[in-house]
């Protein structure tokens, strides 16, 4: 597809370029025509550029994606997240930020998004003025937002208390089942605790549920601190799947008994930390073995990647994940 550059446009389009912003608000364009002292009005000069091509709509009025020259066309990029950023480029300080899978892609911790991202809304209010394309649901959380490549997304000790606060909201706990252990091995039981502190007794009991073998530390702490006195639903009320005596909780919605998870991970923790190895019949594939010890031993993005990368050129043996990884967690100096 072929656009045409005319010659008022040079200029503008030539910052654009340079700047190489994703969107552009009505607010941006002006300052550019200010800075070119260029006088015909920005909705004009943007409908211009949007039907040569330059400018892409998105869903908030007076806000377009940039289509640089790179792209041959008029193409969006592709940004599962365009919705939201769109959103937030014309409301800058609205309170939401990504939940549940979503965050938990943006952390890294998921292998995909979702095609419409979960995203919480401190309010009722806010969440009926969200875009379309993003599934929505109402939560306030105690712990800041953290901005990750430009959006904001909720705080991992935040997501687990989303979780149990409003389980229905959660559009499938069985895809969950993929990220949550990994979410559960970064959680900060000093933040997991504050991020709980004003919440109703149900949510408390349902974490406690939740991670009382995956994270066994904080729901110890969960239980000293704010120990069950009445009966809890995890889920709608309905058949009964399992029932924990000792939070009280009544659970009709996970597709996986938390108490079977300490099984693999339990196993893989205390198994690194002590330089051994880790019964491969515990994960579905070497892959998700080496994966898993890789998230377990570091605590950064950045580190995280080396471990992979080292942990998939290492010759394994058959079953198991080799003592080599206890000597590399040394030498990056990383410790439990």
């Amino acid at each position: 597809m072929t656009r045409t550059i005319s010659a008022s446009m040079a200029n503008i389009l030539q910052t654009l370029e340079l700047e190489r912003p994703k969107l552009v608000t009505m607010t941006d364009l002006s300052k550019i025509l200010d800075e070119e002292k260029i006088r015909t009005p920005a909705r004009i000069v943007a409908a211009r550029l949007r039907e040569a091509g330059w400018f892409i709509p998105t869903e908030q009025r007076g806000v377009w994606e940039f289509a640089p020259a790179e792209l041959a066309g008029a193409y969006s990029s592709g940004d599962p997240l365009m919705g939201l950023r769109s959103y937030l480029a014309k409301h800058q300080n609205a309170p939401c930020a990504l939940t549940f899978q979503a965050a938990a892609w943006a952390h890294g911790l998921s292998d995909r998004i979702p095609a419409k991202p979960e995203v919480a809304a401190a309010s009722s209010n806010l969440s009926r003025t969200l875009p379309a394309s993003l599934y929505v649901s109402v939560f306030l959380p105690v712990l800041e937002y953290e901005m990750i490549n430009g959006v904001p997304v909720l705080a991992k000790e935040s997501i687990v208390a989303h979780m149990c606060e409003r389980p229905s909201s959660l559009r499938s706990w069985e895809s969950a089942k993929e990220w949550i252990a990994e979410l559960a091995v970064e959680l900060s039981p000093e933040k997991m605790i504050s991020e709980l502190a004003p919440r109703p007794q149900s949510v408390k009991s349902r974490t406690g549920y939740l991670l009382k073998n995956i994270r066994s530390d904080i729901a110890s702490e969960i239980y000293v601190s704010y120990k069950p006195v009445s009966k809890t639903w995890f889920g709608p009320r309905r058949r009964l799947l399992r029932h924990d005596n000792k939070w009280l909780v009544a659970d009709t919605i996970l597709p996986f008994d938390p108490e079977r998870m300490q099984l693999w991970l339990s196993k893989g923790m205390r198994s690194i930390a002590d330089g051994g190895c880790a019964p491969q019949s515990h994960f579905s594939d070497k892959y998700s073995c080496k994966k898993f010890h890789a998230r377990i031993i570091a605590h950064s993005a950045e580190k995280r990647r080396f471990c992979e990368d080292y942990f998939s050129q290492i010759t394994q043996p058959p079953g198991c994940i080799p003592q080599e990884t206890f000597i590399f967690q040394r030498s990056l100096g990383i410790t439990f």
